[in-house]
């Protein structure tokens, strides 16, 4: 039963922080929301921070479950898995972000803390494009010396794309694009 409540005050933050905003949602607002008192709020999270935590947490986790999913597709060859993966990667996160509407702004302004959440999606990531990365180079389809260095750089390239991409300074560009883009990397990465 606590898991579901706790699960149900972080889907009525979630809600509320994305209409009406991080700074104009107050914890009185999450408890009546959710149909709880103020005690229960309190009893899972000490202070609005703590549940603006849990709600990017989770949404963390949705991405750590699809990107497992795209990565580890056994029905696929691993080059097919990587460009999948690619392909939709900068849309997934943009689509997070823009789905939590009023969480937008807190998610440009505090960086460190949704950095501090998003190691265990980083961690995991690197470590299922590292297994492909192997997978691939086992093989013989993919072509890289040192696979987790290499899961490492792309995952480094393509987060370093993100904020950008999420405030549509290059989305269109890289929309029309993404062709190139993936070309541009299977040749990093295809075995000749």
């Amino acid at each position: 039963m606590g898991l579901e409540t706790k699960d149900v005050l972080i889907d009525v933050a979630r809600t509320l922080f994305a209409t009406k905003g991080y700074a104009n949602t107050s914890m009185n607002d999450i408890a009546n929301a959710a149909n709880k008192g103020r005690r229960t709020l309190y009893t899972y999270f000490k202070n609005k921070d703590e549940v603006f935590y849990a709600v990017i947490r989770a949404e963390t986790l949705t991405l750590r479950d699809y990107f497992k999913q795209l990565l580890t597709n056994p029905a696929k060859p691993p080059m097919d898995r990587l460009m999948d993966y690619i392909y939709v990667r900068l849309d997934a996160v943009r689509d997070i972000v823009i789905r939590n509407g009023g969480l937008t702004a807190e998610f440009f302004q505090n960086q460190n803390l949704v950095e501090r959440v998003r190691r265990r999606l980083d961690f995991s990531e690197r470590n299922y494009l590292r297994l492909l990365l192997e997978e691939g180079k086992a093989a013989g389809t993919i072509d890289v010396a040192d696979p987790a260095f290499s899961a490492l750089v792309l995952q480094s390239a393509l987060k370093g794309m993100e904020l950008p991409y999420i405030r549509g300074e290059f989305a269109l560009e890289i929309a029309k694009k993404k062709h190139l883009l993936l070309d541009f990397l299977r040749k990093g990465f295809e075995a000749k």
